[in-house]
């Protein structure tokens, strides 16, 4: 009988570990995303892509100062509009993690929202010219137009 409950016991152990871990990298892709508007700065920056940087930024700082707040505040499909704009018009290609990443919302979930927004014209899935195993994730240039417009009128 003790023999049939270890692997039980393990199954257990490993996952608890697999959920920790996923937990683990889901606040390390929110982290990055909370430093990456400020990595990308550039001296040739629009004002339209300045104000999709504050935007942004004052997104993750609204989610520091409201801690497990994710519930009440959550816009990935957002986010990820905001974090492609900016890539976009700073010139950086965006791989699909990054991207995820920039949704401030688990791998999975982000990847759903990524999905829609393709599904619905805003982003579209390329390539990597320097390494075709990867996969890269821009604005639509409708998508981009939009943006435009959205922070001219804010």
């Amino acid at each position: 009988m003790t023999a049939s409950r270890k692997p039980d016991l393990e199954g257990s152990r490993h996952g608890f570990a697999i959920d920790e871990l996923a937990k683990s990298i889901d606040t390390f892709r929110r982290s990055l995303a909370d430093l990456r508007p400020s990595l990308m700065a550039d001296t040739t920056v629009t004002s339209a892509e300045a104000l999709a940087r504050h935007i942004y930024q004052a997104r993750r700082r609204r989610a520091e100062l409201f801690p497990d707040s994710e519930d009440l505040f959550g816009e990935p499909a957002w986010d990820a509009l905001l974090d492609l704009f900016i890539a976009g018009e700073s010139g950086r290609a965006i791989t699909m993690s990054e991207a995820a990443a920039g949704a401030c919302a688990s791998a999975n979930a982000a990847q759903r929202w990524i999905v829609m927004l393709e599904a619905r014209g805003l982003v579209e899935r390329y390539a990597d010219p320097q390494d075709r195993r990867r996969t890269l994730v821009r604005l639509t240039e409708t998508a981009t137009a939009g943006m435009r417009r959205y922070l001219d009128e804010v």
